[in-house]
């Protein structure tokens, strides 16, 4: 399946350690067009300390450690949506969640960023676009029981190519 997306975004720099961005984000989800107007300041308010994002999908709060680490709390709520295999008809599930997160990153090489986060889920919930689907209810997938609130953590790498502290 194919899923057309897009974002557009206005940023207006006040100062160059003040920025406020507006715009819109689109995406065609499966269970019909998904559109988010998105507001952000990235604000650096001293050389340890900026906030920057877009809310209401995600926003950081950076301390700086050295020049190549960070650290901070992170917002981020999104929704998504999986097409099922045409054994369930080609239906969808639907996910929507909001995680607080606290984070550590940096360059461990050059441009190779490594990225640690540990999150808390604020809420999680999953929908199934027909939740009395008999087939579905056979295969064990419960979509209409109550997740729990959990924790997790990710792991990341990411090759920067520009915009990097750490000089070649």
């Amino acid at each position: 399946d194919f899923q057309f997306g897009g974002i557009g975004l206005v940023t207006n720099v006040y100062h160059e350690n003040l920025q406020i961005k507006a715009g819109l984000y689109y995406n065609r989800e499966f269970w019909g067009n998904f559109f988010m107007p998105l507001v952000g300041i990235d604000w650096k308010i001293n050389d340890r300390f900026q906030m920057y994002g877009v809310m209401p999908s995600n926003y950081r709060f950076e301390y700086k450690l050295s020049r190549t680490w960070n650290t901070g709390l992170g917002w981020r709520s999104f929704q998504r949506s999986f097409r099922l295999s045409q054994t369930f008809n080609n239906d969808f599930i639907w996910v929507k969640e909001n995680q607080v997160k606290l984070y550590v990153e940096g360059f461990v090489y050059k441009n190779l960023l490594l990225t640690v986060d540990i999150y808390r889920s604020i809420t999680y919930e999953l929908s199934h676009n027909d939740y009395q689907d008999v087939n579905l209810k056979k295969s064990g997938l419960n979509t209409f029981e109550p997740f729990q609130k959990n924790m997790g953590f990710t792991l990341g790498f990411a090759y920067r190519i520009m915009n990097t502290p750490v000089e070649k």
